[in-house]
């Protein structure tokens, strides 16, 4: 499945797959999203409450970020 990535103006931007959306997500670089989550993605369980880390990808993503950045670009965080 792959998601369509806007820029906060809403001028797409690329194609990418869940699990760089999720890295987006996780990055806290998406501004707004559109549409219902069309996929769950599931991480650890956090020792302390017991829950389960949870992702829920929609497909149209707004985001301050630009992905992919290519190869050989440098892990900006």
């Amino acid at each position: 499945m792959e998601v369509l990535q806007l820029d906060v103006s809403g001028r797409p931007q690329a194609w990418i797959s869940a699990q760089e959306a999720a890295t987006l997500y996780a990055s806290n670089t998406v501004c707004w999203t559109l549409g219902d989550a069309v996929q769950v993605l599931r991480g650890g369980i956090q020792r302390a409450t017991g829950q389960q880390s949870r992702i829920e990808v929609h497909p149209i993503v707004a985001s301050r970020a630009r992905f992919p950045a290519g190869p050989g670009a440098p892990n900006r965080r």
